[in-house]
């Protein structure tokens, strides 16, 4: 079968930059009016995002690609597992890593005292809903007709992650992009994913929002507590995967992604 598009480094890297070289500018545009930092990054990320998936839409009709994808949160039995894995390392490994790290790099606490309406709406909506369709539904349904399960969600996982850019994000999101493209792997279905990724970022601002009325000790104790949930829903997950309770023979998975 021939390889999806994009399915190499190199049509990546043209399908990432090209939008960002037609949209220069309008970003010096923006820059020029009076709006706020979030105004300015939403309307630039969505920007972005909108010319790059044009643009994977008008070279998958050139090349007659089939560009259909899944959307339900139907018939998938440990939902709620994924729900809880996703809660549980944003309170327990995500914000106390990133409090970690921006400390380290800006030499002050982690932001979170308030978010602006752009920023929620963001961050709730947008954010998962793109990025999920450009990583998942495009990087990753492309690398999988080319590499490895393994070695493609890998490679999905690292580029959403160095995206963000913000080195109090990467490590994270490296990790929460690995695991969305394991769960995209796994279904073949976008909106789990997409709902995965809100529930994560609802996740991070609320408690972020709710720490700073939180003593130390007391935010300490639920990143414990979320911690150690954590790794109990994760062990069970790999046992069941183990056991091959969960997913499908990987090559009859991959063929089923690359066909639809």
């Amino acid at each position: 079968m021939k390889p999806l598009y994009p399915s190499n480094f190199k049509q990546i890297f043209i399908l990432f930059f090209l939008p960002l070289l037609l949209a220069t500018p309008f970003y010096a545009f923006l820059i020029k009016m009076e709006l706020s930092n979030d105004q300015i990054n939403i309307i630039c990320f969505l920007l972005w995002t909108s010319i790059l998936i044009g643009l994977f839409f008008f070279i998958s009709k050139r090349k007659k690609q089939s560009i259909n994808y899944r959307f339900t949160l139907k018939g998938n039995p440990i939902l709620a597992f994924l729900i809880i894995v996703v809660v549980s390392f944003e309170i327990g490994i995500n914000i106390p890593l990133g409090k970690l790290i921006h400390t380290i790099f800006f030499s002050e606490s982690h932001p979170g005292k308030g978010f602006s309406p752009f920023l929620i709406i963001g961050a709730v909506f947008f954010a998962p809903i793109l990025e999920e369709f450009i990583f998942r539904g495009i990087v990753l349904r492309g690398l999988l007709s080319r590499y490895s399960p393994l070695k493609a969600i890998l490679i999905t996982g690292i580029l959403f992650g160095l995206i963000h850019l913000n080195p109090a994000q990467i490590p994270q999101a490296i990790v929460l992009g690995i695991f969305f493209s394991w769960v995209y792997y796994f279904t073949n279905n976008l909106a789990v994913c997409i709902l995965l990724h809100a529930v994560s970022n609802v996740t991070s601002l609320g408690f972020l929002y709710l720490i700073n009325n939180m003593s130390f000790s007391m935010w300490y104790i639920f990143s414990i507590i979320f911690f150690l949930l954590f790794v109990f829903i994760v062990k069970l997950l790999y046992d069941k995967v183990k056991r091959n309770e969960l997913i499908y023979n990987n090559t009859e998975r991959t063929k089923e992604i690359q066909v639809q």
